[in-house]
């Protein structure tokens, strides 16, 4: 998944990184276009696992100091359904991005 994320970020100028802190908080792919905005992604293989993505997901956010808030931020999973969190994480199916 996080190839063809990469695939999307480069066709709109933009690049992926992988992000990692000192204390053990990770976010799969950073998503950074040319004009700074940003957005973030945690991968999930399986539905059951959104409510562990979404919260691993807050927790690194709060992390970061990046100057500006993520554009936004998302946990794609090979299947299950789409829905957006109260504080505006989306969750939604790998085919959903219609690759």
């Amino acid at each position: 998944m996080v190839h063809d994320l990469s695939v999307m970020a480069e066709a709109l100028g933009g690049r992926v990184y992988h992000y990692r802190d000192s204390n053990g908080y990770e976010i799969d792919a950073v998503i950074v276009l040319d004009d700074a905005r940003w957005g973030a992604v945690e991968v999930k293989l399986g539905y059951g696992q959104v409510d562990e993505g979404v919260r691993r997901l807050r927790k690194a956010l709060d992390q970061i100091d990046a100057g500006t808030p993520p554009s936004f931020a998302a946990v794609i999973t090979a299947t299950g359904m789409s829905y957006t969190t109260e504080d505006k994480i989306c969750t939604f199916p790998f085919l959903a991005l219609g690759l």
